[in-house]
């Protein structure tokens, strides 16, 4: 029963070992196990494991048995001179996969790498799992987690050394992916599943300058313990130069003015993706002897300079020829195109370009055409266009330039001369600068004024109308522009009204003898103490045109308190009070 110890361990009492059986993968199996399995097959019956009998007290017998192989088992326990089955049946006894054991852990074909390995390359290779004897740990298992069956860690090294290519020792980390069995069948029945764990490390670039290719010993650690099987040869040599993965960078790939030198960055790339950090020949670079060779087979001046390659004189009367160093790598020219056929073929002489410098494998490359028109621009390294290569570029001047990606920024038209016509309310050789204020409904300035460019910074700028200002004449001077400082003054750059002579006030809008002589101030003081004068008299008036009518009202009291005379001093009641009224 699956709980007691695994292969190696004991089972006591007619208690089971613990079960399973797990392993590698793409891994054949070896003439000794290949032949204890045909044996197994023709007899029946595979290997059997004796137990032993430890002590006897009042009638209970203990015994124990030990199992290395994993797999599944029958236990009997067998009694008396006829050695009969305890129970009459045998019990189903599983043992699974002892301890891991790292040096019986192997590599899949027994190798780390089946290619040649490049220095800063990620390397993925297979391992398979055992224990100390030597049994398979399958996926099951595995990923159980065990701690018996865990990984810690695995890692890949190699000691240096002259005597293995290389003196400089090294370590990398490697990350664990996910496991695969195998399972290996025979005659339609299961006979081994092998688990196999994905190992990934990345190889690290050494400090030295290394320029060939070297056989090292490399040796793979798991949970800190060097493989048995160990240690893996592997071949390993610096990454070259890959033209497909090189790229290049600006404006001058679609094209430029005439005469006009146009700048190229050329960045070179290695097989693994990385940017080259030198700058040297095809051999060096790239790993082409090809091309040295082809050079110094050479023997004559003009048949070297034919074959681009480079003639060094030797005094006092030879020389010999070898491969150039930067221009032997990269080739810059443009080629004519015919387009007048529709096929766009090349045709004329090619213009050769310049490569100008190199700084730690980023090469500065220029060129220039005289006649306007359309080119094919080759770049090349070793001989193989870089991506992309050839670039079609045109050559013409102004907007109507293959480096111009959007001609007049869709401002405007690009003319035949190459000049930009614009836009209402766009500004510049590339109709680039937008006038101040511009809206969606194209009005700029606020429709009050003129948008031209300042000289010096060239930004827009608008000159408003008279009355107007502001950035985008968005303000009026003080009066309204129909009626500027009320016609008695001129509106200055700061909005204020610089009144005439004789005249004050925000808008210019007083004129009077105390202005003159005291100023907008004083005179402001003085039509204020009017405005108060002419209240007071108008509430003055009403104020006494409004007394009758208070002596009707006393009038009408007296008469209802005295309603029982008839008469006041001889005269009617209501004629003496009429008399009254009107004398007052």
């Amino acid at each position: 029963t699956e709980g007691a110890g695994g292969a190696g361990g004991a089972g006591a009492g007619g208690e089971g070992a613990e079960a399973g059986a797990e392993g590698e993968g793409k891994r054949r199996l070896t003439e000794k196990e290949e032949k204890e399995e045909e044996e197994e097959e023709e007899t029946g019956v595979h290997k059997s494991v004796v137990g032993s009998l430890d002590s006897c007290y009042q009638g209970l017998y203990n015994f124990s048995y030990a199992a290395t192989a994993a797999g599944r088992y029958s236990l009997s326990v067998l009694v008396g001179r006829d050695k009969k089955q305890v129970m009459g049946k045998a019990f189903p006894v599983s043992v699974m996969p002892g301890e891991l054991s790292s040096q019986h852990c192997g590599l899949v074909n027994e190798r780390v790498s089946a290619e040649k390995i490049v220095y800063g390359q990620v390397v993925k290779f297979g391992l398979y799992l055992r224990d100390a004897f030597g049994n398979y740990i399958s996926c099951e298992y595995y990923s159980r987690g065990f701690k018996h069956h865990n990984i810690t860690g695995v890692s890949v090294y190699h000691e240096g050394g002259v005597d293995v290519g290389s003196a400089i020792a090294w370590s990398a980390p490697a990350s664990l992916g996910k496991c695969s069995d195998n399972v290996y069948t025979r005659e339609g029945r299961v006979s081994v599943v092998d688990g196999v764990i994905d190992v990934t490390f990345r190889t690290p670039v050494p400090d030295e300058r290394l320029d060939k290719e070297v056989v090292v010993d490399l040796e793979v650690a798991v949970n800190g313990k060097r493989l048995k099987e160990g240690p893996y040869p592997t071949f390993v040599r610096p990454a070259r130069l890959d033209p497909a993965q090189s790229i290049v960078t600006g404006k001058g790939t679609r094209g430029g003015e005439p005469e006009a030198e146009q700048v190229l960055l050329l960045q070179t790339v290695n097989e693994i993706g990385d940017n080259m950090t030198t700058c040297s020949s095809s051999v060096a670079v790239v790993g082409l002897t090809d091309r040295q060779s082809i050079c110094e087979a050479i023997h004559d001046m003009a048949e070297c300079a034919e074959a681009k390659c480079q003639w060094l004189p030797v005094p006092p009367d030879g020389g010999t020829c070898s491969a150039a160093q930067r221009r032997d790598l990269v080739d810059v020219y443009l080629v004519p195109l015919d387009e007048s056929a529709g096929n766009a073929a090349a045709v004329g002489v090619k213009i050769v370009g310049h490569v100008q410098s190199c700084n730690h494998g980023l090469y500065t490359l220029s060129y220039a055409a005289a006649m306007r028109g359309r080119y094919s621009l080759y770049i090349k390294l070793a001989d193989k266009d870089i991506e992309g290569s050839p670039f079609r570029v045109v050559i013409a001047p102004g907007c109507r330039s293959g480096a111009v990606l959007f001609p007049c920024l869709g401002r405007g038209l690009c003319m035949h001369s190459g000049q930009c016509a614009c836009a209402e309310g766009y500004l510049g050789p590339d109709c680039g600068v937008g006038c101040p204020g511009l809206g969606d409904d194209g009005v700029y300035c606020s429709d009050r004024g003129n948008c031209s460019a300042d000289p010096v910074s060239e930004e827009a700028q608008c000159t408003c109308e008279y009355g107007y200002l502001g950035l985008t004449c968005e303000r009026e001077c003080p009066g309204g522009a129909f009626s500027i400082c009320s016609g008695n003054g001129r509106c200055d750059a700061e909005g204020e009204c610089d009144c005439y002579k004789g005249y004050a006030g925000e808008k210019c809008q007083f004129k009077s003898k105390e202005v003159r002589k005291f100023g907008s101030g004083v005179a402001l003081g003085i039509l204020l103490l009017m405005t108060l004068l002419t209240v007071g008299l108008v509430g003055h008036v009403l104020l006494k045109r409004a007394r009758p009518f208070s002596r009707k009202a006393s009038y009408g009291d007296t008469e209802e308190e005295d309603a029982g005379e008839a008469y006041d001093g001889g005269r009617p009641r209501a004629a003496s009070a009429a008399y009254r009224l009107l004398h007052e």
